[in-house]
């Protein structure tokens, strides 16, 4: 394979883990604006909608341990980009769903789910981005992780 190969393949390659970041960071952030509306709606008190947000960030941080300890285990760092892309994929589209549940137990519950798996697919894309990335030439790596901290 031809360097110029090479090269057009990472710069791809770190064109899509600046999406998925993106995309993961963008589930994180969609929270502040519409799910305290939401929720109060349903009756639901304030207290739990600061655990609900903050239930993603908790999570994120224990799926970023695990696989950071078991990724050389794990092998396939281009497989768990995958799966958590489609993780903060489900949480988005979970999300969209609590509009229909009128039953406050139930909008707590998804609410909960839905938050715990973006927040291990938020915690598995940035670990594994990264592994990805340190991968890469000592002169590459710096710009790369940065421009993939910039989709952050």
């Amino acid at each position: 394979m031809s360097e110029s190969s090479k090269d057009s393949i990472k710069s791809q390659l770190v064109i899509v883990l600046c999406l998925v970041q993106f995309l993961s960071n963008s589930a994180f952030s969609q929270m502040a604006p519409f799910y305290p509306l939401k929720a109060k709606e349903k009756g639901v008190s304030v207290i739990y909608v600061g655990f609900v947000i903050g239930t993603m960030a908790l999570f994120s941080i224990i799926s970023s341990y695990i696989i950071g300890r078991c990724l050389k285990r794990m092998g396939g760092r281009k497989y768990i980009i995958f799966v958590s892309t489609v993780l903060i994929i489900c949480q988005t589209c979970l999300l969209g769903y609590l509009e229909y549940v009128d039953d406050e137990d139930t909008f707590l519950l998804l609410s909960f789910i839905a938050q715990v798996l973006g927040g291990f697919g938020a915690g598995a894309n940035s670990t594994a981005s990264m592994a990805i990335l340190s991968s890469f030439d000592k002169d590459e790596r710096e710009k790369y992780i940065g421009w993939v901290e910039a989709a952050f």
